[in-house]
């Protein structure tokens, strides 16, 4: 599954480097295969990873990992912002062409 998330970070290299050159089909294909990628992904997340830990995991550590995840989903924000001002951006885009 790391190994999902180096494929993930190169589609959106691409994704981005095909926006910045106008290369439309550089778009397409990797945002089509991140998109796939990312469905595969989660699948096994919710039916394989996130099981196993619920069951090993106790109820302490939940929520630790519960309460760091909140802290790193706050330092990010502004991170968060410009990855959904960059969709908005590809789908007015989009939209105009």
């Amino acid at each position: 599954m790391l190994y999902e998330h180096d494929l993930g970070r190169n589609f959106i290299k691409e994704l981005e480097e095909g926006v910045k050159n106008g290369d439309k089909n550089k778009v397409i294909e990797n945002a089509r295969g991140y998109a796939n990628l990312l469905q595969e992904h989660i699948f096994k997340e919710d039916n394989v990873l996130y099981p196993m830990a619920d069951e090993a995991l106790s109820q302490e550590i939940k929520k630790t990992m519960l309460d760091k995840f909140e802290k790193v989903q706050q330092r990010f924000a502004e991170e968060n912002k410009r990855y959904i001002s960059f969709v908005e951006e590809l789908t007015k885009r989009s939209k105009n062409n």
